[in-house]
């Protein structure tokens, strides 16, 4: 009688173990599905791939009718507005130096923020998918060898 009370014993003490592991393990799922908590440990990286897709929507959609109903802009009454601001910019800029600072300035903006969301993305991944940065490496070299070979 003696070792069947330890053998329960034994058995309601396992039991607590694993109702005390599943407990922590149902809350890191809970901590990983959670978007404010990947938000609170890493803003620089969801900030930056906010950032980046909010990018990628702007370009994808410029162009596309508005959802408010409004008529879409022809490509026409969208070269002719660029051209009413343009020959604004350049009554104040005749040789054509602003456009070309403004649009030089947008351009680099636009590279920063992609490599800005891109670089946390890719850390964001790396910290989550194990392998991820030895594949993306492989694919990266394997891109640069083609463009270098096709290049000669």
């Amino acid at each position: 009688m003696d070792e069947m009370t330890r053998i329960e014993q034994s058995i309601h003490s396992e039991r607590r173990n694993l109702d005390r592991n599943l407990t922590e393990l149902e809350q890191q799922v809970r901590s990983m599905a959670d978007w404010r908590t990947h938000y609170r440990n890493h803003t620089v990286a969801a900030v930056g791939v906010a950032a980046g897709a909010g990018v990628v929507v702007g370009l994808l959609s410029a162009g596309s009718p508005r959802a408010s109903g409004e008529r879409a802009e022809s490509p026409r009454e969208s070269r002719e507005r660029g051209g009413r601001a343009m020959s604004a910019l350049a009554q104040l800029d005749p040789r054509g130096r602003a456009s070309s600072r403004i649009v030089a300035a947008w351009d680099d903006i636009i590279d920063a923020l992609v490599g800005v969301a891109s670089s946390a993305a890719i850390r964001f991944v790396s910290q989550h998918v194990s392998g991820f940065e030895e594949e993306l490496a492989n694919t990266q070299s394997m891109r640069s060898g083609s463009t270098s070979s096709s290049t000669h």
